[in-house]
This record gives C-alpha cells, sequence and structure tokens, in this order.
C-alpha cells in the first residue's frame, strides 16, 4: 500500500503539472521532457503492481503448497494404519490358526490313545489330518504375504520343527490305528512328541505376538507421522494466517475428523483382537488380558488370601452337530451355549470361548464348593438342552475340570493351572463324559 502511496501521489501531481503547463508553454523540448517523467510514472507503478500480484501468487503457491503437505502426511497415516490392520492383522489371524490346529491336533490324537473303539480311532484320524490340512493352509498364506526379514526367518524355524513333529504324530497314529498301541506309546516316549508339540504351540504364539506388535509399532508410527502433519499445518499456517484462514479451519476440521475415525477403528481393531466373532466372549488374547487386569493388585484391594476357580469347559457330542447338520448350525450352538454360560454366571465373572468348543469360566472370590455347585448346574443345564435344526435334535454335554487357585498368580502358577485344569478335563472325559472334575495345584 505504502508503494502505491509514494508513487501514486507523484503521478498525480506530475499529471496536473503536466497539463497547466502546455497551456502555459508551446516549447516542443519541454513537452518532450515532461512526457517522458510521465512514462516513467507509469511504468513504475505498472512494476509494482506486478511485484504485488507476484507476491500474491507466491503466497497462493506456498498455500497449495501447505495443502498438498497436509494431505500427503494424511495420506501417509491412512496407508499405514490400513497396513497394519489387515496385512499383519492377516498374518497375526494365520499364526492363530496355525497354533489352534496344532492343539487340535495333540487333542485328537491323545483321544485315540483313550478311545480303544477302532472305529472312532479312524474318525479321529481323519479329523486329525483335516487339521493338518488346515495348518497347511495357514502356513501357505503366511508363505505368501509380504513377510519382513525377521518374521520369515521365525517362520521357517517353526515349519522346520512343525515337519519334524508331524513325521512323528503320523507314525504314531498309523500305529494307533494297526492296533499296535505299545509301539505308539513307546514313539511318543522316545521322540518326546508331548514336548515338541508343547514347543512348537508356544513357538507359535511367540509369533503371533511378534506379528501383533509389529501391528501397534505401524500404529504408533501412524500416529506419530499424524502429529507431525499437524505441527507443519500450524507452522505454515502461523505464516500465512491472513490468506490461510479459511483454509486453516477446514484442514483443522479435516484432521480432528479424522483423529476421531483414526481411535475410533483403533479400538474396533483393538476390541476384534479380544473377541471371538461368533459367540461375542472374550478369545484367548482377552481372557489372558482381563486376568492380568484384575490380578493386579494395583487395580484391586490387593488382598492376598483370594481365591478364584477357574472352569475349563469342553462341550461333548458336538462334532455330529457339524457332520450332520452343518457349520451354520454348529455356528449356532456355540452362541446358544456363550449366552447360557454368561446367564450362570455373574457379571464379575470372565467367561470365554478358547478355540472350537472349549470354553474357560473364571469365578471370582469363590470358594471349591460353590464353584462346583456352579459347575454342576452349568453341566445340568447342558445336558436337559435338546437343539433342534430343522428335522434333526441333538442332545449335548459338558466335561469340565474345576481348579481352584490363589489370587495374583504369576506366570508360572498360572500356566499349571491351566494344564491342571486340562487334565481334569480329559480325565471328565475318559470317566464318560458330562462329567466334573476337580484338579489340584500342586506347588513347585
Amino acid at each position: 500500500m505504502r508503494v502505491f502511496l509514494s508513487l501514486g501521489v507523484p503521478c498525480v501531481y506530475l499529471n496536473s503539472t503536466f497539463h497547466f503547463y502546455m497551456l502555459q508553454k508551446t516549447d516542443l523540448n519541454r513537452f518532450v521532457f515532461f512526457r517522458a517523467v510521465q512514462s516513467l510514472v507509469r511504468q513504475a507503478m505498472t512494476s509494482s503492481s506486478r511485484l504485488v500480484g507476484g507476491a500474491f501468487l507466491v503466497l497462493l503457491l506456498m498455500q497449495g503448497g501447505l495443502v498438498y503437505q497436509g494431505l500427503s502426511y494424511l495420506n501417509s497415516i491412512t496407508a499405514d494404519f490400513e497396513f497394519a490392520v489387515r496385512d499383519i492383522g492377516e498374518r497375526s489371524r494365520y499364526a492363530q490358526s496355525m497354533q489352534v490346529t496344532a492343539q487340535n491336533r495333540i487333542v485328537l490324537l491323545l483321544r485315540m490313545l483313550a478311545e480303544p473303539d477302532p472305529l472312532n480311532r479312524e474318525e479321529d484320524a481323519r479329523a486329525f489330518e483335516q487339521e493338518g490340512l488346515a495348518f497347511g493352509r495357514s502356513r501357505d498364506a503366511l508363505r505368501a504375504s509380504s513377510l519382513d526379514a525377521v518374521s520369515e526367518k521365525m517362520l521357517a524355524q517353526l515349519l522346520v520343527q512343525a515337519v519334524t513333529l508331524s513325521q512323528h504324530q503320523r507314525l504314531v497314529v498309523q500305529q494307533l490305528l494297526m492296533g499296535l498301541d505299545e509301539e505308539a506309546h513307546k514313539n511318543l516316549v522316545d521322540h518326546q512328541v508331548f514336548e515338541l508339540q508343547r514347543k512348537l504351540v508356544q513357538e507359535l504364539q511367540l509369533f503371533g505376538n511378534q506379528q501383533h506388535q509389529m501391528t501397534v509399532q505401524l500404529q504408533q508410527h501412524a500416529l506419530a507421522t499424524r502429529e507431525s502433519g499437524r505441527l507443519l499445518l500450524l507452522g505454515v499456517g502461523g505464516v500465512l494466517f491472513v490468506l490461510g484462514l479459511t483454509l486453516g479451519v477446514g484442514v483443522t476440521q479435516f484432521i480432528s475428523r479424522f483423529e476421531n475415525a483414526l481411535a475410533q477403528e483403533k479400538q474396533r481393531a483393538e476390541n476384534e483382537a479380544r473377541h471371538d466373532p461368533l459367540t461375542g466372549l472374550l478369545n484367548r488374547r482377552g481372557f489372558e488380558a482381563a486376568l492380568a487386569r484384575w490380578n493386579d493388585p494395583k487395580q484391586t484391594d490387593g488382598t492376598p488370601d483370594k481365591q478364584h476357580v477357574l472352569l475349563l469347559i469342553d462341550l461333548d457330542k458336538f462334532k455330529p452337530v457339524n457332520d450332520v447338520a452343518g457349520h451354520e448350525a454348529g455356528d449356532v450352538v456355540l452362541r446358544r451355549m456363550a449366552k447360557l454360560f454368561q446367564d450362570e454366571t455373574r457379571p464379575q465373572d470372565v467367561v470365554a470361548r478358547l478355540g472350537g468348543d472349549e470354553f474357560a469360566i473364571v469365578l471370582r472370590d469363590m470358594g471349591e464348593q460353590s464353584a462346583l455347585e456352579v459347575a454342576q448346574r452349568v453341566r445340568q443345564t447342558v445336558h436337559d438342552f435338546t437343539f433342534e435344526w430343522r428335522d434333526h435334535h441333538f442332545k449335548l454335554g459338558t466335561s469340565i475340570g474345576l481348579v481352584v487357585f490363589a489370587a495374583y498368580p504369576t506366570a508360572e502358577s498360572w500356566s499349571k493351572t491351566m494344564r491342571q485344569a486340562d487334565d481334569a478335563c480329559y480325565e471328565a472325559k475318559h470317566q464318560g463324559r458330562n462329567q466334573v472334575c476337580i484338579g489340584r495345584v500342586t506347588s513347585a
């Protein structure tokens, strides 16, 4: 504005002087002189206009650059987050699927060892092979994904262990089908099949946890990228505040909406990762996280002499539902069982589906006798339940392992509690199913 004033006032003055002088003088040389001065002033005013216009254009370009940088950062956030949730999340699910199938194979192998009927053994052997095929599909899907070097190395080591274990397991299954029970037991002991199985399941769990950790790291990177984008927008917006006010408000609103969407999506992803999509119950990861949360003395009253009870529940006669009525009917049964278990427990108790037809309940601050009454009530309710599907009627049952454990268990003691509950559940099946067996946690 100062440029226009400094140049405009002399221009008006010279124009007036020129016209007045032309009325008084007719000297050609003086006319030419004043005409030249007038031309110079007009050129100066034209140059100032071009300078202001150029500066305004530069500001517009800088503001365009601000928008471009902001959108680039937001696109980077979106790309990182989608990759974390979709790609690595799929890898984590594949690893979890491999872990579940590996556990199912050992359960089937144990069932064949305890089952004297050759026909039932053949049925379990077919199920054993199907679980192996499921393991292979998850393995191939993991191989086809874009693994990083560390994950690829871990997967290669896992597959070597899996191949060795599968060879021993297949040999035992063949011997059991041939009725060579003593040779099968000898191979189990000589080749340490159960120890190999335990190590494989642990390694698969570590691999799944590593993939989950990568997801968390990528989410953190996305948040850091978003924060950098926000700071850049604020910094440049401060310089271009006058011309960029409207655009700045729009970008701020967009970022706010994006932050809310990002937070909601993150919360949804974490919630799905800890819940079973079929029944809505906690899955194994959510079950362990819930136990860790209310077993923390800092988040409870810290009373050391409290005790809780773990019920490990395995549905009996569930396989015929899937085989005869189909998996859709099996899904309905699982949802109804989940609702039944929730109805038979208190709000402060923890109910989870660990996988397949296996459920777990932790009864908080309850003694053994009271917990046994709850377990028997659950068992009887399931026993009295008849599932009707089209023209089919199915009776179900439960084999329940019950173990009392002290509050605030360590990782080692909790692992012993789970093993003892699993053994008690197996003993309930061995005694004829539809039973509740009490296990005891032995001290180290």
